[in-house]
């Protein structure tokens, strides 16, 4: 492909983005036809914006059924989004027959690629072994690149692992740095256990104090264990 006819594909695909991004009608009209074109000539990010605009019903009857065809041609050259996409909806079985074994295969090309949340959901598959044989080790292994990449589930459910010693060793320090990253994002559940691990000095000196505040904290986001617990000390239950 010459660089005349490269710039040329690009002006078009930021000319679809556009329209797509005012997302009025004929905006998205504009924008599909023009994703249409692209997609026709194998340009992998049209491919996987007709997916994603048949996904959400954008100018075009809502199926998941033909996003995950066009998310299937985007991801088959490597377009980690699509990959992504196309794994959730195996993963769903959202319009196709779910097939975890295809999702965890999609879920893992993503995770090659620097996709934070689709490795952790290959660490949930190795975890719960869906798709996959059981693994913790590579649960953590996937959960760790997935908190590398800033994701807040996977420090709550890696801390877990260390706290418990599911394919890893048992450490109660690293569990607690990395309920403390998730605790402080507003993560509930973490919250909750870092409020027990403070009251059983696990991995931190004993301190009710803080025990209390984080307990607190969860149960104003609604978690019913932090709850049931505040509960019981207030004698409640």
């Amino acid at each position: 492909m010459s660089a005349l006819q490269d710039t040329a594909i690009q002006a078009k695909g930021q000319q679809a983005l556009d329209s797509w991004k005012k997302g009025g009608p004929e905006d998205f009209k504009q924008a599909y036809a023009l994703f249409e074109e692209l997609a026709s000539a194998d340009e992998p990010h049209a491919q996987f914006m007709l997916g994603l605009m048949h996904m959400e019903g954008q100018f075009v009857p809502k199926s998941d059924a033909v996003a995950a065809v066009w998310f299937r041609r985007a991801a088959e050259q490597g377009y980690s989004d699509a990959q992504f996409n196309l794994a959730q909806i195996l993963q769903d079985g959202d319009g196709v027959s779910p097939d975890d074994t295809q999702a965890a295969k999609w879920f893992g090309e993503a995770a090659k690629k620097g996709h934070k949340t689709a490795a952790y959901n290959l660490g949930l598959m190795y975890y719960w072994g869906r798709g996959v044989e059981k693994n913790d080790a590579e649960a953590a292994r996937y959960y760790q690149q997935a908190v590398d990449g800033g994701h807040i589930g996977a420090h709550h459910n890696l801390g877990l692992l260390y706290k418990n010693g599911e394919g890893v060793p048992v450490n109660y320090e690293r569990a607690i740095s990395l309920f403390q990253v998730a605790a402080d994002a507003r993560h509930a559940s973490s919250q909750t256990t870092l409020g027990y691990m403070y009251a059983k000095g696990l991995g931190v000196a004993k301190d009710q104090n803080k025990s209390i505040f984080w307990l607190r904290k969860a149960a104003d986001l609604g978690d019913p264990i932090a709850l049931q617990i505040l509960m019981k000390l207030d004698g409640k239950q």
